[in-house]
């Protein structure tokens, strides 16, 4: 009996070192599977008794396919893991009944890639079929059963839920943090903003799993109002980022902005959000860009604003800031401010190129603004790079075609 056989025969010996990851086990494993094949009985009772974790076995064909595959495309290795994986699952299928827990998990694992209007019922069926399972695997489905009623907008289907699943949280401190950012966002999505709030902050103290953690996500039609737009955004975000989080922040500007209610409380959380994201941050001005280009990107102009003007008190001398803020300013009709903001930063950067940079850009913008005696100021005291050169001979002729203009008799 070969080595493949032994396998396909659900041989202890060959089955353990397919669990540990022997890379000639892998290999030949992968040179007998077609697709739309399944794992032979007797190989998935090994496998489960070895394992009963479906999941694990997932994680160990990964990594077994990994090191087994002849290729360096990463299209070849989904590829090749994809396969392997289905002609497993579809072994457990066949080999076991309705009700085993690997049956079970591999209708879990279906249901979070499944969307569309007969996504919700399915779930409803696996979560009755679940209720002898482990806490766990409960925990999971009820996990995704309130998030495509999120997206469903069946809000207290999902808060009842999300609520079940805390209940099988068991204590676990991740779990509990998800169940309650959840239901945070259902609550937001019900236009309960401060019930949310009190659940979202201690719930968001430390970073949530990628995109919620749950199933597949579904992107609903935009909302029609304004301040439901800037609630559905927020209830995304809170799925995963941190209390500091720049979306997160940016959210919380646009729930206020959009409020029509308790907005003076709303900006209130905002800006405390915004000064704490500054304090923590290890990269402040990069996460103020982030909330201002998102702002801009939302039509956000308040809050966009907010963020400028942090940017303009705290990081006056940094070239970045001036940089970012003074585009808000200047794409928001304040020229003015934005050529001094950027001329502000030049005379406090030891970097001789970078200062002539930003004084040429804050010339080019007063000059557009008709400020032509401080453009001219400006530009004496740039120090041109070679490749600079022709912006600051066209911003000359610029210069001095309306200087010439302002000089010539203006018709009766």
């Amino acid at each position: 009996m070969t080595d493949l056989e032994a396998l396909l025969a659900g041989d202890r010996a060959a089955v353990a070192a397919l669990h540990e990851g022997d890379a000639t086990a892998w290999k030949a494993l992968l040179a007998h599977v077609r697709a739309g094949d399944a794992a032979p009985a007797p190989l998935v009772d090994a496998m489960l008794a070895l394992d009963p974790e479906l999941a694990s076995w997932r994680r160990r064909t990964a990594r077994g396919i990994d090191v087994a595959i002849d290729t360096i495309s990463a299209a070849a290795g989904r590829e090749a893991r994809a396969r392997v994986q289905a002609w497993i699952a579809e072994g457990v299928r066949r080999a076991r009944p309705a009700d085993d827990p690997a049956v079970l998990d591999l209708r879990l694992q279906e249901a979070k890639a499944r969307t569309g209007p007969d996504a919700l019922p399915a779930l409803r069926a696996l979560v009755a079929d679940l209720r002898g399972a482990s806490a766990t695997m409960r925990f999971e489905a009820l996990m995704l059963v309130a998030q495509r009623a999120h997206e469903a907008r069946a809000i207290d289907e999902g808060l009842t839920a999300v609520r079940e699943a805390a209940a099988l949280a068991g204590g676990e401190p991740r779990r509990a943090a998800r169940a309650l950012r959840r239901e945070g966002a259902l609550l937001l999505v019900a236009r309960r903003v401060d019930d949310a709030i009190a659940l979202l902050r201690p719930a968001m103290a430390t970073p949530g799993p990628l995109f919620g953690g749950d199933g597949k996500i579904v992107l609903g039609a935009p909302a029609d109002d304004a301040f439901d737009e800037a609630l559905d955004e927020a209830a995304t975000i809170a799925t995963w980022a941190t209390w500091r989080t720049p979306e997160w922040v940016c959210a919380l500007g646009g729930i206020a902005e959009t409020s029509r209610e308790r907005e003076d409380a709303r900006q209130a959380l905002f800006v405390e959000a915004l000064d704490a994201m500054t304090g923590a941050s290890q990269t402040p001005v990069a996460d103020l860009e982030v909330v201002v280009r998102q702002a801009s990107q939302r039509g956000l102009t308040r809050t966009a604003d907010t963020a400028v003007a942090r940017l303009v008190e705290r990081f006056a001398d940094d070239l970045r800031a001036a940089s970012v803020a003074g585009a808000h300013l200047l794409a928001t009709g304040r020229a003015r401010d934005a050529w001094r903001v950027h001329e502000r930063a030049a005379r406090a950067t030891v970097d001789r190129d970078e200062a002539s940079l930003a004084l040429l850009r804050a010339a080019e913008i007063a000059c557009g603004t008709g400020d032509l005696d401080d453009a001219e100021r400006l530009l004496a005291l740039v120090l041109p790079r070679d490749e600079d050169r022709d912006r600051v001979r066209l911003l000359r002729l610029e210069l001095s075609s309306r200087a010439a203009r302002a000089r010539s008799p203006q018709p009766c």
